[in-house]
């Protein structure tokens, strides 16, 4: 029986997107750690584990995206530029993602297709934006991004991978077993993997922010994934402080979660408007948003929970604890 191929066993996992990304990785790195080819090997082991902030990136990893201003009442909404803010336009119209293959996988099997990823700003690009409209200080902007921009990140590295081991093959260099012999290392050091070596530096060059920016982390799905995520990410900072409050904001989230009268487009408003109730509790009473915004959207928040009667009476159980953790009066 014939010896196998590291080689062409490889070639047969990157020819199909059904191969586990992350699992392709470490097949790639068996190959080039015994071929001894310390730059692919390390490009393999950026893949697996992420880029730190101090090392450049491949170009395929500078990702298209779109900024968005999270309005507390109707979610997402993209951001107009105006003729002199064309730099800006530019600066936020990429982002450079340092994580690592698995995580990124992990985060995009959160959603569906019609869904997307987000990714926090720096406190100095919120700065800058804050600076040009205080709308940016009431509605927070983020990152969105894509599935189609992970997936080309996901397509650029099969297909690196899978050209080396097409060329390993042309030049002769197959193994077998788990081997390979001194003249296939010689000739594996002079083949070149194309493109895996042009990088990009930093954030976006055309703006002054860039040096302080040298990439950025995609920290939450969309949709109810992420909703549920800032949710609960929120109450247990607000628990530290006041477990009360805390209980009160589980006890109301639960309700809506099991409630089976409020009709889902409701319900997806109402756990955005909890969400962000449940943020501005969990926040230090000097970075709340003012009572302008609080208690509108509290009473918003009431009125959709109002359509079911169940969740009506939970309300009315636990919402004076909430409003009176913000000091809001006149809601319940």
């Amino acid at each position: 029986m014939a010896e196998s191929s590291l080689v062409l066993e490889l070639q047969s996992l990157a020819q199909t997107s059904k191969t586990d990304i992350p699992e392709l990785l470490r097949r790639a790195k068996v190959v080039a750690v015994k071929l001894r080819l310390p730059d692919l090997t390390a490009w393999l082991e950026h893949e697996l584990n992420g880029y730190p902030d101090n090392q450049e990136l491949p170009r395929y990893r500078k990702a298209p995206c779109e900024l968005r201003m999270r309005n507390p009442f109707r979610g997402l909404m993209p951001v107009v530029w105006g003729p002199k803010s064309k730099d800006l336009a530019e600066h936020f119209s990429t982002i450079n993602i340092r994580q690592s293959i698995g995580t990124l996988d992990s985060l995009l099997s959160r959603i569906d297709k019609s869904g997307h990823l987000e990714s926090h700003l720096t406190p100095q690009e919120t700065g800058i934006l804050i600076e040009i409209s205080d709308d940016f200080r009431l509605m927070p902007a983020v990152r969105v991004i894509y599935p189609s921009a992970i997936d080309g990140i996901f397509d650029s590295v099969r297909n690196r991978i899978l050209e080396w081991a097409l060329n390993l093959e042309t030049q002769g260099v197959l193994g077998k077993g788990m081997t390979f012999t001194t003249d296939e290392k010689r000739i594996a050091s002079t083949i070149h993997v194309t493109n895996y070596g042009q990088y990009v530096q930093g954030d976006q060059a055309s703006v002054a922010i860039s040096h302080a920016s040298p990439g950025a982390n995609v920290t939450s799905a969309s949709g109810g994934a992420a909703v549920e995520q800032r949710l609960n990410t929120a109450v247990s900072r607000a628990e530290q402080d006041n477990a009360g409050l805390a209980d009160a904001l589980r006890q109301i989230a639960g309700a809506l979660a099991t409630n089976q009268h409020l009709p889902a487009l409701k319900k997806e408003e109402a756990s955005e408007q909890l969400a962000f109730i449940a943020e501005q509790c969990a926040a230090p009473a000097e970075q709340r948003q003012p009572h302008s915004v609080i208690k509108p959207m509290l009473l918003t928040l009431r009125e959709t929970l109002g359509l079911s009667a169940d969740l009506l009476q939970v309300w009315g159980t636990f919402g004076p604890v909430i409003c009176a953790a913000l000091s809001v009066n006149g809601v319940v």
